[in-house]
């Protein structure tokens, strides 16, 4: 039986904060977010701009006394996946490890910055016994050597664990879902003795089977897979019927719902008589890129901003007459642009309203390394529902 309590009731900390898009799903259910740490001056100053009733700390979290902090029910950890994630597609060089989320290996002094290491979350987890643990990453930390020694390490503090793997695009649980396809994994603990998290009725997203209707779809892992998995490589959706097992496809929300049509872009052979430099030849020749239609969901979004928008302005088509041995193509102009700091943030599930500070690059950097609220949202349900809070009533009185 659900306790008469009220979601304000549970209190969380986000480590390694960002630019608070963890904090932003935790307030839409209801949960107070007393604490936000961060490294980086900009993201805090970010970070307090929108969330003023948090208290804030410019620290790094591999440093910091855990006691500095205040106890909460939850405590939410975001531990940075600075050289090597998928988030900055760099390459190592030959010889270097391939992951340092657990301190395995600093090639350089970049690496040495990455500022927290998985090895917090147990140290902080064994001073404030948290009920409920949230670890949120890339897939491939999966792959890292000292995964299941750090898995060890929770359990012996007395937690059970389920891995969570999900699309942004597909979390819908409590809200909108982000028009961007975005492979995370959500490492989810909670007290042995505690209820575990009902995950399957906040983040199985619905579609419809042609044979059984709108159904809540379920995943299906392919049985020789990766470790790390990711939507469409490693798994698929599908109808949850034995009989069935059809694949199915949520609706999703495309990037153009997010786009500002108003910026024009410019043709490439307009550069130089703007006073741009001209791309080179290898630059315009990009064989093995690929474009997504608007319509679809934005590619993973990164700090990089290399996120760009292609407009093929559509003009009706003249009347031509064609003889037989003519053959005619109308070419129509196509505009080039990259994606601005507001579109990424919209992409990134950010509501219009919210502030992110600094110069175009450093909103890029902070957006493409930020949660998705809605992702967030959606997995912090699951887990304040299972510690006896009646999160769904929360969400009525809130729409």
């Amino acid at each position: 039986m659900l306790m008469q309590r009220t979601t304000s009731d549970v209190t969380m900390s986000d480590y390694y904060c960002g630019a608070g898009g963890s904090t932003t799903g935790a307030i839409g259910v209801g949960v107070r977010v007393v604490m936000a740490v961060n490294h980086w001056p900009l993201a805090i100053e970010t970070h307090n701009t929108n969330h003023p009733e948090t208290d804030h700390d410019k620290a790094d979290i591999n440093k910091a006394d855990p006691a500095r902090y205040p106890r909460t029910t939850i405590g939410w950890f975001s531990p940075e996946c600075t050289y090597w994630s998928q988030a900055r597609g760099e390459k190592l060089p030959d010889g270097q490890l391939a992951w340092d989320f657990f301190g395995d290996s600093l090639p350089n002094e970049a690496a040495d910055r990455s500022r927290m290491g998985m090895w917090d979350v147990p140290r902080f987890t064994a001073h404030h016994g948290y009920e409920i643990v949230i670890v949120e990453n890339v897939p491939r930390v999966v792959k890292g050597v000292q995964w299941a020694s750090w898995l060890r390490a929770m359990h012996d503090l007395n937690y059970l664990h389920e891995v969570i793997w999900l699309n942004s695009m597909h979390a819908a649980g409590a809200g909108p879902a982000a028009p961007q396809s975005r492979d995370r994994v959500y490492i989810v603990f909670w007290k042995s003795g505690n209820r575990r998290p009902d995950f399957d009725s906040w983040i199985r997203p619905e579609a419809v089977c042609p044979e059984h209707g709108l159904i809540r779809s379920a995943q299906v892992f392919k049985p020789k897979g990766s470790p790390m998995k990711t939507y469409g490589a490693q798994y698929t959706l599908r109808c949850p019927e034995i009989s069935c097992n059809t694949e199915v496809f949520p609706a999703v929300a495309g990037a153009d719902t997010i786009i500002d049509w108003s910026k024009r872009g410019i043709r490439i052979g307009d550069r130089k008589s703007l006073g741009m430099e001209e791309l080179a030849e290898k630059t315009m020749l990009r064989t093995g890129w690929q474009t997504t239609s608007a319509h679809e969901p934005l590619r993973t979004l990164t700090t990089g901003g290399h996120q760009s928008l292609i407009d093929a302005q559509q003009v009706p088509a003249a009347e031509l007459t064609l003889t037989d041995d003519e053959i005619w193509q109308l070419v129509y102009d196509a505009e080039f642009r990259m994606l601005e700091p507001d579109e990424i943030k919209r992409g990134m599930a950010f509501s219009s309203a919210y502030v992110l500070l600094g110069n175009k690059r450093e909103q890029v950097r902070m957006a493409g390394n930020a949660v998705t609220p809605n992702a967030a949202r959606d997995i912090i349900a699951a887990c304040v529902e299972s510690l006896g809070y009646d999160v769904r009533s929360t969400l009525a009185l809130a729409a």
